[in-house]
């Protein structure tokens, strides 16, 4: 049986700082079958510039301008030919060279999951290590009530997504992930969570996750919480199920034990900055070499 392909898609827009990043941590993967597709809109910061950098081993390439970020991945996926399927945001990264031969090696493990995700590292503009939350299973509960799936770090089988309806929902341009979770539930999707760390989640100031959290975020997810639930959550019941998931107890009418379990979990937190003492998690990519057989495979497909 021939070893499954790997779909990614990376939409991006402006990303100049990071993309490269972002594209060295595919490109280095150390699993040769990954199909590598970037959706740029036409970006005027020098991104396109870093993109034809690589344009020989990226498997589709598309700068041209969009409708936002759900339009891009829409389109990105529509040139999706891989058994599994994920997407990686430009200032994201995967966390390690060997991050997408985990992911295979999980889905060939446990053929009854549709959906499998991993933990992610929060990092910052330099790629220095911010924050870490505990591993905790899947709730499907919790998922309905909070949206605690990392998603650079969330990968899924086209079988789900074409059963789902396959599109990404471009009526939704800040919880478009949340929305095809939730669309992957109604067809009834298996989830598993695993401890392995996939993802480096990349935070700062004017982020789109940070800036639009309150003005388009929280309506966004409310909207599909009225769709699946019958009624909102709001800001403050989401955060209070994102808490308990990862505290073990509600602040809200536990507020004790969850503190408790915030402050020895804080030691965890510091005890990594302590040890990492300001290194790039995605420093990763600057050493490891594009993955020569993929890129071999590439040429001689174009060339056929």
């Amino acid at each position: 049986m021939a070893p499954p392909t790997v779909s990614l898609v990376t939409p991006s827009f402006n990303q100049a700082p990071f993309i490269e990043r972002t594209l060295r941590s595919v490109l280095c993967q150390d699993y040769p079958h990954i199909q590598y597709i970037v959706m740029d809109a036409a970006s005027t910061d020098g991104t396109v510039d870093l993109l034809r950098k690589y344009e020989a081993v990226i498997d589709v390439l598309v700068s041209a301008k969009d409708d936002g970020q759900s339009d891009a991945l829409n389109r990105g996926f529509q040139h999706a030919r891989g058994d599994i399927l994920g997407y990686l945001n430009a200032d994201d990264c995967l966390a390690s060279a060997s991050t997408i031969s985990q992911v295979v090696r999980c889905f060939e493990e446990h053929r009854w999951a549709d959906a499998i995700y991993g933990q992610r590292y929060y990092i910052g503009e330099q790629g220095e290590f911010t924050l870490i939350y505990p591993y905790r299973p899947f709730s499907r509960e919790r998922l309905y009530l909070t949206d605690y799936i990392p998603q650079e770090a969330a990968f899924w089988t086209r079988r789900i997504y074409d059963k789902a309806g396959g599109y990404v929902n471009t009526a939704f341009h800040f919880a478009m992930d949340y929305e095809l979770w939730l669309r992957f539930l109604r067809v009834g999707a298996n989830f598993l969570a695993v401890p392995d760390y996939w993802g480096l989640f990349r935070s700062y100031a004017g982020q789109k996750s940070q800036a639009l959290w309150r003005t388009l975020g929280v309506a966004e997810c409310s909207r599909l919480q009225r769709e699946h639930l019958g009624r909102e959550v709001g800001e403050p019941g989401m955060w209070n199920v994102f808490m308990e998931h990862m505290y073990g107890a509600p602040p809200e009418s536990h507020p004790e034990s969850c503190h408790l379990f915030y402050l020895c979990w804080e030691a965890v937190v510091q005890h990594h900055k302590q040890t990492l003492g300001g290194a790039r998690l995605d420093g990763w990519v600057d050493h490891a070499p594009v993955n020569a057989v993929r890129a071999k495979n590439l040429r001689a497909a174009r060339a056929a």
